[in-house]
């Protein structure tokens, strides 16, 4: 799994350098350079990814304004997604098709792209995949805290992205489902 994570780094890692694409560029423009107050308040279109865009702020303020630091957080959620697949598809199956999975994520040329493009959609996919393997927990085991992180996983989801309604829809479903016909723990 290390070397999957690794190579999936090093792989996304060659993009960080490119030209600037317009969303991004948005982005950054009309809302992480502005101060941190509006950048987060603004949701007057839905081209500024809020959570995104404040740990794109954060980035940027703290470590300089070059292309490879706008788009850090995307970078390290794109990477994030690598070992979170391996927890999550081990949670659902086994460690070899969390491997499996790991590596498919790691090569695949969408998340690559994503991992490297200033915008909230590997946050939405990490955020998602914790919140699957949380369900997952919550399921099974009688647990506050991991509740707690559930809902506050699908919260900055939600800040995120509202799109997030459709994964952590299917999950609440799920457990719901789950409850009804006793598929869970006490």
């Amino acid at each position: 799994l290390a070397l999957i994570t690794l190579l999936a780094a090093a792989t996304r890692g060659l993009y960080l350098a490119q030209p600037m694409l317009h969303d991004e560029a948005y982005t950054f423009i009309a809302f992480a350079s502005r101060p941190l107050l509006a950048a987060i308040s603004d949701y007057a279109l839905p081209n500024n990814h809020i959570f995104h865009t404040l740990l794109v702020y954060l980035a940027y303020h703290l470590l300089g304004n070059q292309p490879w630091i706008i788009r850090l957080p995307a970078f390290v959620a794109g990477v994030a997604i690598v070992p979170l697949t391996y927890v999550t598809a081990g949670c659902f199956y086994n460690r070899k098709a969390g491997l499996l999975s790991a590596g498919l994520v790691a090569a695949a040329p969408l998340l690559i792209d994503y991992s490297a493009n200033a915008r909230g959609y590997t946050l939405v996919c990490a955020l998602t995949l914790c919140a699957a393997a949380l369900a997952a927990y919550v399921k099974d085991h009688r647990n506050g805290i991991a509740w707690a992180l559930l809902a506050l996983t699908c919260a900055l989801g939600f800040y995120t992205i509202p799109i997030i309604l459709y994964p952590a829809g299917l999950l609440v479903v799920w457990l719901a489902l789950s409850g009804l016909f006793s598929d869970t723990s006490r």
